[in-house]
């Protein structure tokens, strides 16, 4: 089509010559190139790549729960009937420094900590895949009346650590979840409609409402969606809830409706907080990454406070806070260790006052901190205060916790223990938003 439109506006005829001269040709190639380009834009091979391995990971989750329902109809309460072990999380990954006795821990894969109830545990390279209960699933599928529905174990397309794409697998001994990171635009709300606490993993399972997403460096989790009482859930698995204090000024206690979920924590700048006693989830050494949505319930920004505070209600250097300046309502955050605390003062440019709701993220990686506004990188800075940011001080959620409250409503809290990629917080951003 492109050859026949050319040749019918040019400027020749077939009995001046045969032949397209040099600057016909790339006129021709000219065009082609540019329709190249659109197809190219239009389509993003890498994106439909990321989807084409989306879909595969849930085609695998689909494969493998099909087979564990089978496994548990046929032989639930026969002898040799295991789901594993409960205190084991188990991925898909082979750790190639472990042998069938050593190293089984996942040691050699940097793997993040867990809660002090659970380990890791990884097989070795020979037998990662293995359908017998020596496969990263821990369960005898040639067990099965008419033996194993597949010949080897799934594993991620991926199947890397450093990337976070690896398929895990935990149980309490009734029920069991599997879980992976989506990599694709198109699959990243996966997670908000299958009935699990972390809108960012694709989960399958006949446990994913009640055991922790383990491995995945998800340190604190408190999507603040009870919707009644005065207590908060901790959904990262580390078991660390919150508990409320405060006049009661939501719609429903200490609720209003939210922005992500149903509900959201409601705080009315005066006296209302949320207090999570300190653990050893909640302290970083290295690297983290503290996330969350607010809205505030004024314009006023005089009357801004802490988000989200872990500095001893502020007695102490040594900690995280994500707060509003009380200057020009722009998003101000401090990070401290032993050495002393600071922060960036941001222009009023950014003032949040407006009963919108916003995405704010604090990163430390490396010497560097890096605030995000609604998807944006907005700030990123060298800092001095690259040592432990561990305290002994309670996490306070809407407030300092010795004053100065935050007006407004709280979403979706979540601490990290290191720092998410760019690519992922605008993932995370256009999902939720």
């Amino acid at each position: 089509m492109v050859f026949s439109f050319i040749a019918m506006h040019l400027p020749f005829s077939r009995k001046d010559r045969s032949a397209f001269t040099l600057i016909e040709l790339l006129v021709v190639i000219a065009i082609i190139a540019i329709l190249a380009v659109v197809v190219i834009l239009t389509l993003n091979p890498a994106e439909l790549l990321r989807q084409s391995r989306d879909s595969n990971r849930l085609s695998d989750f689909s494969t493998i729960s099909d087979a564990i329902n089978i496994y548990n109809t046929n032989l639930a309460g026969a002898v040799g009937y295991s789901l594993g072990n409960a205190s084991d999380a188990n991925i898909s990954v082979y750790d190639p420094g472990a042998t069938s006795t050593v190293g089984d821990q996942c040691q050699n894969l940097g793997m993040p900590a867990l809660p002090s109830a659970y380990t890791y545990n990884c097989s070795p390279s020979s037998s990662v895949s293995a359908v017998t209960n020596t496969g990263w699933i821990p369960i005898n599928f040639t067990a099965m009346s008419g033996g194993a529905p597949f010949g080897v174990l799934p594993v991620d397309p991926i199947n890397q650590t450093s990337s976070n794409l690896y398929y895990s697998y935990v149980t309490n001994g009734s029920t069991y979840e599997i879980s992976a990171t989506p990599e694709s635009q198109k699959y990243s709300k996966t997670g908000e409609s299958d009935g699990s606490g972390d809108p960012t993993l694709i989960e399958a399972g006949s446990g994913i409402s009640a055991l922790p997403d383990l491995g995945r460096g998800l340190a604190g989790y408190w999507p603040l969606n009870e919707g009644t009482g005065s207590t908060t859930i901790d959904w990262s698995g580390n078991g660390d809830p919150g508990t409320w204090s405060g006049t009661q000024s939501g719609a429903s206690g200490y609720y209003s409706a939210g922005h992500i979920w149903s509900s959201a924590g409601t705080f009315d700048g005066t006296d209302d907080k949320i207090s999570v006693p300190d653990a050893p989830a909640l302290d970083f050494s290295n690297d983290f990454t503290v996330f969350l949505w607010f809205r505030t319930s004024t314009t006023t920004y005089s009357t801004g406070g802490a988000m989200l505070s872990k500095r001893g209600g502020g007695s102490t250097t040594v900690g995280y806070q994500i707060q509003t300046s009380l200057t020009n309502g722009s998003p101000s955050v401090l990070v401290g260790d032993a050495t002393g605390y600071s922060g960036p003062s941001l222009s009023a440019a950014y003032n949040v006052f407006d009963m919108n709701w916003h995405n704010v993220i604090l990163e430390r990686a490396g010497s560097n901190i890096l605030i995000y506004l609604d998807g944006a990188l907005i700030y990123s800075g060298v800092t001095t205060h690259t040592g432990s940011v561990a305290s002994t001080g309670t996490l306070y959620i809407g407030s300092y916790g010795n004053g100065t409250y935050f007006p407004g409503t709280i979403s979706d809290v979540r601490l990290y223990d290191y720092a998410l990629p760019a690519t992922v917080i605008q993932e995370m951003y256009n999902a939720e938003k």
